[in-house]
């Protein structure tokens, strides 16, 4: 109706008022699963912002050359081992992958592990995990402190995560919190594809990502207390 010639003795001011303006359409997909989950509602962290969040990202204007991409979505979980620092380092970064990272919910768990076995040493080191629903992934060392911290890049991504995100990183910190205590920080940030697919990846990273990750500490705790306690 605004594309059509005002009538006779109508003014475009009158016409104005009369008529609505066209509504503009949301980029989010009505029925996609992380607007349901928003919906819904969300507990703790992810339930405070996630209605501010969805009004925000339902202004989000698709990108296009030369437009900027997306901030890296994080997350940060911590854990406390009765352990010494060097024993605690040794463990996470030589761990049994399977056995630690277990599928959680609707995230995979890492059933395989290819290319480089062994634990994590030297910058450059790369391994090709497969996970529990078919996709694979590749992490590679960027940086390596021994006793002190450790970051990988993921990326590869194949499956659901190959749409949605350009890559991961993963942060592990290490401090000690006293005699035969040691504080882990496992930091996580995904960087979504485009701002179309944030709000899902901002979805995956706050509200079921951090669970992941506590089990997976809590498995490595765990196991690194039992062989602290057998020496």
């Amino acid at each position: 109706m605004w594309n059509q010639p005002p009538k006779v003795g109508e003014t475009r001011q009158s016409r104005a008022h009369a008529e609505p303006a066209p509504a503009q359409k949301s980029l989010l997909p009505p029925h996609a699963p992380w607007t349901r989950g928003a919906r819904r509602g969300l507990r703790g962290e992810a339930g405070r912002g996630a209605c501010d969040y969805w009004r925000q990202a339902a202004e989000f204007k698709v990108s296009s050359p030369g437009t900027p991409m997306p901030n890296p979505i994080t997350t940060s979980v911590t854990e406390t081992l009765r352990a010494p620092l060097a024993d605690a380092f040794a463990a996470a970064s030589g761990c049994d992958i399977p056995s630690i990272f277990q599928a959680h919910g609707r995230i995979p768990g890492v059933i395989k592990v290819d290319e480089h076995h062994g634990p994590w040493g030297a910058v450059g080191e790369k391994r090709l995990l497969t996970l529990s629903d078919g996709s694979t992934v590749r992490e590679e060392l960027v940086s390596f402190a021994p006793n002190e911290e450790y970051s990988y890049r993921v990326s590869g991504f194949t499956g659901p995560f190959a749409a949605l995100v350009s890559e991961g990183r993963g942060v592990w910190h290490f401090t000690i919190e006293g005699p035969a205590t040691t504080r882990i920080d496992w930091t996580y940030s995904f960087t979504p594809k485009s701002f179309l697919t944030e709000p899902a990846v901002w979805f995956i990273v706050k509200a079921l990502w951090p669970g992941y990750m506590r089990k997976a500490l809590a498995r490595l705790k765990s196991q690194t207390e039992k062989a602290a306690n057998a020496s």
